[in-house]
């Protein structure tokens, strides 16, 4: 359903990348090969000292069931939060 779901392609192709720091505009973000919890791509925000935002629209049937999973890395400093919106 999701366009590059998993970065497994090496791009960001598919996602809208946002950054809430004018700076950044998203270009800080990229596609990496480590730590990823499995496969060879994952994103890296680096949209220092703001919140870096991906997005995807998907069509669904309604009355069917879905699984959307992720999985989220810090490098261990205390301010860090991820935030999950479905709408």
């Amino acid at each position: 359903m999701l366009v590059n779901g998993n970065f497994e392609n090496g791009t960001l192709i598919g996602w809208q990348i946002l950054c809430s720091s004018n700076n950044c505009g998203g270009t800080g973000s990229s596609i990496v090969n480590t730590p990823c919890h499995t496969g060879s791509f994952c994103y890296e925000g680096t949209c220092a000292g703001n919140y870096d935002y991906l997005r995807q629209s998907f069509s669904i049937t309604i009355g069917h069931i879905y699984t959307l999973s992720f999985w989220v890395y810090t490098d261990g400093h205390s301010d860090q939060a991820a935030y999950v919106n479905i709408s």
